[in-house]
């Protein structure tokens, strides 16, 4: 490991990890740190996750996509995103339209979902793992913390508080409903397949029909519809429809 590297994570862990990980950090330990410091920056983010920015939380999932850990990847992931639909409400950003700070990260999101859908399947205890972590985070709302952009007005730190306990619980709640898919070996990888079509169809032809995709989307349906659940696929389907009935008026 090179000494630069472990003075950078000695600091940044000083006090037992009291100083945050920011955007320009992380950027730089993602240039420079060797396949075996990468782990070491995971759980050091993991540790201070409660206080970091949507931006550096985003880059985590990047950098424990690098490492294979698809788990921590999504984890880092799903907190940007809560991360950034509050902070936007408490911290409105001065910048906007093309401007907006939350691009990169929207960008971002996209590119990592798709390679978390090509990585393995997670187990049902894996899956529970991964509710159960980011229902038990605490993301800090007061003075201490920076959105990583400027912002206009005073931040409420109460309705801070108040818009992540619902947000969590929200997220939990629909997390908790696909738990089912993950005890259902069919399903989860006919699931993943699907998926894997269905985001191949965006890169290449929306328009072009896809009779596999078509297929699996059935079985999956009433896969949902066995299990009693209104699924992911299920509400999928339903939206397209709603979609394909408002353009044809």
């Amino acid at each position: 490991m090179k000494p630069w590297i472990l003075i950078m994570l000695s600091m940044v862990c000083l006090g037992g990890c009291k100083e945050n990980l920011n955007a320009e950090v992380l950027l730089n330990l993602m240039e420079s740190a060797d396949p075996s410091e990468l782990k070491q920056i995971v759980i050091n983010g993991k540790a201070q996750s409660e206080r970091i920015d949507s931006i550096s939380l985003i880059l985590l999932s990047t950098i424990a996509l690098k490492d294979k850990d698809f788990l921590n990847a999504e984890l880092f992931m799903i907190k940007a995103l809560a991360r950034a639909g509050v902070d936007r409400e408490v911290y409105p950003p001065v910048n906007s339209g093309g401007d907006s700070p939350l691009l990169p990260l929207m960008a971002m999101r996209q590119n990592l979902a798709f390679a978390i859908q090509q990585g393995p399947q997670k187990s049902a205890d894996e899956y529970q793992l991964l509710v159960d972590s980011f229902d038990q985070w605490q993301p800090i709302c007061n003075s201490s913390y920076n959105p990583g952009w400027e912002y206009s007005g005073k931040p409420d730190f109460e309705y801070c508080k108040k818009q992540f306990s619902e947000v969590i619980s929200n997220n939990v709640i629909k997390m908790n409903e696909r738990a089912v898919y993950y005890h259902n070996p069919e399903y989860h990888s006919l699931f993943k397949e699907w998926q894997k079509l269905l985001m191949a169809g965006v890169y290449s032809n929306p328009d072009e029909p896809n009779e596999k995709l078509m297929e699996l989307q059935i079985k999956l349906v009433n896969i949902e519809s066995e299990l009693g659940v209104k699924g992911d696929v299920t509400k999928y389907v339903e939206t397209a429809k709603l979609y394909d009935n408002e353009s044809a008026r």
